[in-house]
């Protein structure tokens, strides 16, 4: 016979059950975990806005290598910003690294292949990298985009003077003439240039008659400025 003080049968170990929360609680912390990591990590990121503003003014007070951390984060998810990305170039050229700044450049020409500008920037920059074959052809897309500004010719009329190329210098000093304004003093310059072509070329005759253009132009410049500085009497 059973005694009503008899102790109730032992439950059984319900190992599912605590398999279950013991991966509720897991979900738990992973969940409060990656909070903790996404809230540490932004804190330490400025929103996208933000952090180009933060660009743009350590540009402008000259920490140009703070600019450019902040400009290539910026980049990475706003890759098309034009303006940013001449920043950055101009950045990089600041701080003497050109061919950081030369491959910004090329990415900013393939997104804007008729961009004048950035194609003759790039002329300069390999210029200054000894790349001289590479800023002629940068300096002749230029051109053949925008063949009236007078620095393009002249660019590539001084690289091709460089390389000893002198016909197609002589053609390019000629352009530069062209697009320059006849009252320019830079006239006398060129003129000047295509002189010293002409004498290296051994043909004194050309180079003579250069010379007196130069010396002509450079002339008339002087008496221009002369009388130009002279107080204009005034009629009564």
């Amino acid at each position: 016979m059973t005694s009503a003080f008899a102790k109730p049968p032992k439950r059984l170990f319900n190992r599912w059950l605590v398999v279950k929360y013991l991966g509720f609680f897991l979900l738990i912390a992973a969940a409060i975990g990656t909070a903790y990591y996404v809230l540490g990590t932004r804190s330490h990121i400025s929103p996208t806005p933000q952090l180009k503003e933060e660009s743009y003014k350590a540009y402008r007070n000259g920490d140009f290598r703070g600019a450019i951390v902040k400009l290539t984060a910026y980049l990475k998810n706003n890759g098309s910003d034009q303006e940013a990305r001449n920043v950055l170039i101009t950045s990089y050229a600041q701080v003497g690294d050109l061919k950081a700044a030369l491959k910004e450049n090329e990415t900013l020409v393939k997104a804007k292949p008729h961009d004048a500008g950035a194609l003759y920037r790039a002329g300069q920059l390999s210029n200054q990298l000894g790349r001289s074959a590479d800023a002629i052809a940068y300096f002749k897309r230029a051109t053949t985009i925008d063949p009236s500004v007078v620095q393009f010719h002249y660019q590539m009329a001084e690289t091709y003077t460089n390389r000893r190329l002198y016909a197609k210098a002589l053609t390019q000093w000629r352009a530069t003439l062209e697009t320059l304004p006849g009252n320019s003093p830079a006239r006398s310059a060129v003129y000047k240039k295509i002189g010293d072509i002409y004498t290296i070329l051994e043909e004194p005759g050309k180079a003579k008659k250069a010379y007196r253009k130069a010396s002509a132009t450079n002339t008339v410049n002087s008496t221009r400025n002369h009388y130009e500085k002279q107080p204009q009497k005034v009629r009564r």
